[in-house]
C-alpha cells in the first residue's frame, strides 16, 4: 500500500455502506435466483404451449416469457444506477423506487456514456469531484507502471465489451418494452380472430405477426417484434439477452460486494479498518484477444483470474 486510506473519507457506514451491502446481498441471494427460476418456468410454459393447437394460448405464454425476460433488463437498469461520488456503492434508495420511465431513460442514455461512466456502473471506477479513479487508486495499492498500463488495457477492453452488451440490451428494450408493459400491466394479447394486418390502403395482407398486444395508453393494438420473426424466434431472442442481462447483474454485484467487503466493521456497525490489499482480485469482463499477452501476464501476476469462459462465452 502507498498509505492507509482515510476511513473517514468514505461514506457513512450506517446510511450508505451497510444498507448498500445488504441491498447487494439481497440481489445476489434472492433476486437473481428468483429471476432465473421465473424465466426457466416461462420458457418451459411457452415450449409446452407451442405443442398445442391454440395460437391464442401460445401468444399469452410468449407474452409471459417476454415479461419475465425483460424483467431482468429492468432490474439491470435499476441496479446499474450510477454510484454517488467518492465510492462505488449503488444508489440503493433510488433503485427501490419504481418509475415507468426510468428503464427507458437508462437504455436511451447509454450512447452518451463514456468508458469511465460505463466502468462506474459496474463498480470498476469511482466518480470524484475531479473525474474518475480506478479501484487500485481508491484503496491506494502500490503497483508498477507496467501493471497499471495492463490494468488500463483490461479496463478499456471491459468497457468495450460491456458497451456492446448494453447496446444490444437497449435494442431489446426498445423492441419489446411494449410487450413487457402489456404483460405487467394487464397481460392482454389480441385474440387472433379480432384483427388482421393491412397495407396502407386497408387491404388485408397474408402476414401472421409473432404477437400482437393491447398497448398501454393507446387506443389500438401494437404489433411488436417484427413481421420476420416467428414466435420461437422471439422467444429465443429475448431469452438470450435476458441471460446476458442476468450475467451483467451478477458481475456488478460481485464486483461491488468485493469492494465493500474490504471494510471491517465492529458489532455496532462502525468501520474500524480497511483490509490491506497487495494484489487486484476483482474480475474484468473482456475478450482475451482484446488484451495483449504481456498485459495478461502482468494481470495474472497480481491475482487476476481469467475464467475458462464468461457467462456469455465472450472470454
Amino acid at each position: 500500500m502507498t498509505g492507509k486510506p482515510d476511513i473517514n473519507a468514505f461514506p457513512d457506514p450506517y446510511r450508505v455502506l451497510l444498507p448498500s451491502f445488504a441491498y447487494l446481498r439481497s440481489i445476489r441471494d434472492q433476486t437473481l435466483p428468483a429471476r432465473a427460476t421465473a424465466l426457466e418456468d416461462a420458457i418451459s410454459h411457452f415450449t409446452d404451449a407451442e405443442d398445442r393447437d391454440d395460437a391464442d394460448y401460445r401468444d399469452l405464454a410468449l407474452l409471459g416469457l417476454i415479461g419475465e425476460a425483460l424483467q431482468i433488463l429492468e432490474d439491470l437498469a435499476a441496479i446499474a444506477t450510477e454510484p454517488p461520488k467518492g465510492f462505488p456503492a449503488p444508489n440503493y434508495v433510488a433503485a427501490t423506487m419504481y418509475s415507468p420511465s426510468k428503464t427507458t431513460s437508462f437504455y436511451q442514455g447509454l450512447k452518451k456514456r463514456s468508458d469511465d461512466r460505463i466502468l462506474a456502473l459496474v463498480g470498476l471506477r469511482v466518480p470524484t469531484d475531479s473525474g474518475y479513479i480506478s479501484l487500485h487508486e481508491l484503496f491506494q495499492i502500490a503497483l508498477a507502471e507496467d501493471t497499471i498500463e495492463a490494468l488500463r488495457e483490461a479496463e478499456h477492453a471491459t468497457a468495450t465489451l460491456l458497451r456492446q452488451h448494453l447496446f444490444a440490451l437497449a435494442s431489446i428494450w426498445d423492441d419489446f418494452g411494449g410487450y413487457f408493459n402489456a404483460f405487467k400491466h394487464g397481460g392482454l394479447s389480441l385474440n387472433r380472430d379480432d384483427y388482421f394486418v393491412a397495407d396502407d390502403k386497408g387491404a388485408e395482407l397474408d402476414i401472421s405477426p409473432s404477437l400482437t398486444v393491447w398497448a398501454r395508453r393507446k387506443d389500438q393494438g401494437m404489433v411488436l417484434g417484427g413481421m420476420n420473426l416467428s414466435p420461437r424466434d422471439v422467444a429465443d431472442h429475448v431469452t438470450k439477452h435476458a441471460w446476458i442481462a442476468r450475467a451483467l447483474i451478477e458481475y456488478i454485484v460481485t464486483t461491488r460486494l468485493f469492494t465493500e467487503g474490504l471494510f471491517e466493521f465492529d458489532d455496532a456497525g462502525t468501520v474500524t479498518s480497511i483490509k490491506s490489499q497487495h494484489h487486484i482480485p476483482w474480475v474484468f469482463w473482456l475478450k482475451r484477444a482484446d488484451v495483449s499477452p504481456a498485459a495478461i501476464e502482468r494481470l495474472e501476476a497480481i491475482g487476476i483470474v481469467f475464467p475458462d469462459g464468461a457467462p456469455d462465452g465472450s472470454l
